[in-house]
């Protein structure tokens, strides 16, 4: 009996370890543009901090920062790790919608290590994009300022 709560125990542990340490060099920039309203939203990660910043593309239009922080161990060694095993080979440099004039546009721009990759999203869903966009929302703390990345009819294969 003592086997089994042993056992148990363990099995717990482990699957509430905190993430393992990750020494990996990343960086992830993602441009939410609004073409329409005049304006984009740029989120830039960087190894330990996370910055949202504005950018008024209106003629004398100023752009400014929204949300900064530095990433406590815990959410800076999750995003690394994931990050890390997140395979950017695999990703064209881009994936647009020709049915659609306008819509949801993003660039992203990913640096894990040596590694780069820039990806234009125009009107597309994909589900790698979707799990890179909900585990970059995990780390801000405002809901206004989550990323918005909708499923959409037409979906492009990975």
């Amino acid at each position: 009996m003592k086997n089994i709560e042993l056992m148990g125990l363990l099995f717990f542990l482990s699957c509430h370890q905190p993430p393992r340490n990750c020494i990996n060099s990343y960086t992830v920039d993602l441009l939410d543009i609004n073409e329409s309203l005049a304006y984009n939203q740029s989120y830039h990660i960087h190894n330990d901090t996370l910055r949202i910043s504005f950018n008024d593309k209106l003629r004398n239009g100023k752009n400014s920062v929204l949300f900064e922080k530095i990433l406590d161990k815990n959410q800076k060694n999750k995003f690394c790790n994931y990050i890390s095993s997140f395979n950017i080979d695999t990703l064209k440099s881009e994936y647009v919608n020709q049915s659609a004039q306008d819509g949801d546009q993003k660039i992203i721009a990913i640096s894990i290590g040596a590694k780069k990759k820039s990806v234009y999203i125009s009107t597309v869903y994909m589900e790698n994009i979707a799990d890179l966009i909900k585990n970059m929302n995990e780390l801000i703390d405002s809901s206004k300022l989550k990323i918005i990345y909708a499923e959409y009819k037409i979906t492009h294969p990975m």
